[in-house]
């Protein structure tokens, strides 16, 4: 039984014990230096993971999102996927068999506590840290996590949560747009589905984000924000990485 405890500390102590009776003379209480040894080993660990925390965190920072910004689902082809929301002012990711608040760190960057049936378990958070990084249109595209210690960072690309938009509401972005004499083209396909033309490029299916917010599928840092007045929509920014377009509608 003894031998099939893998990393087991109890082999050693036993064989010890036994050792110091077959020899005779001055014996040697071995539960109690190990318990003793166990205890002065997480003193240090203790006092390492301090020092590293008090030399690696930047104080004073702040997330360079809001808490709505970094919401939303973060997928990997290995590792799966995960969805982040907001709960009452505070980040959470929600993976597959637990919970995790993201607390800031600094910068963009969070660390995580499970969350457990008691509350939120802050008493260590390892290692681990959410690292949310921006793209060139000034949107957070992915977050990276160092899940094993051998292991890179691994990458886990965002996707904007969605809102359902009817179709009635939809009909209101409909038209025509005139963005420096070239016209772009709004319309609804399958009936629930808004997409884009643009003269001598693909149709791009939108995402509806926020009201009257919309994210192009396939072509990341790209935005719609649809300008309304007096409960009519006049306007279409184009919100690309290298500036923001805008289109009157005819």
């Amino acid at each position: 039984m003894l031998a099939n405890q893998n990393g087991s500390s109890v082999p050693s102590l036993v064989r010890n014990t036994i050792a110091d009776r077959l020899l005779g003379g001055k014996t040697t209480d071995w539960t109690k230096r190990f318990v003793e040894d166990q205890e002065k080993a997480k003193k240090m660990e203790a006092e390492l993971k301090l020092e590293d925390s008090e030399t690696t965190q930047v104080k004073n920072t702040k997330p360079s999102h809001v808490m709505q910004d970094i919401t939303g689902k973060y997928e990997n082809a290995g590792y799966g996927s995960f969805n982040i929301t907001v709960e009452n002012d505070s980040l959470f990711a929600n993976l597959k068999r637990k919970k995790l608040y993201l607390k800031h760190y600094h910068y963009d960057v969070f660390e995580p506590f499970e969350v457990t049936k008691t509350g939120i378990d802050t008493t260590d958070s390892g290692t681990m840290r959410f690292n949310f990084a921006t793209g060139d249109g000034g949107e957070i595209i992915n977050v990276t996590m160092k899940a094993e210690a051998a292991l890179e960072p691994i990458a886990f690309k965002r996707t904007p949560n969605t809102i359902e938009v009817s179709s009635a509401d939809l009909e209101m972005y409909v038209g025509d747009y005139n963005m420096m004499g070239t016209t772009l083209k709004i319309y609804i396909k399958n009936q629930t589905v808004l997409y884009l033309f643009v003269p001598g490029q693909p149709e791009y299916e939108l995402i509806p984000t926020e009201k009257h917010k919309f994210s192009l599928k396939v072509a990341d840092g790209y935005k719609i924000e649809f300008l309304e007045t007096d409960n009519v929509i006049t306007d279409m920014n184009l919100i690309q990485p290298n500036g923001t377009f805008k289109a009157k509608k005819k």
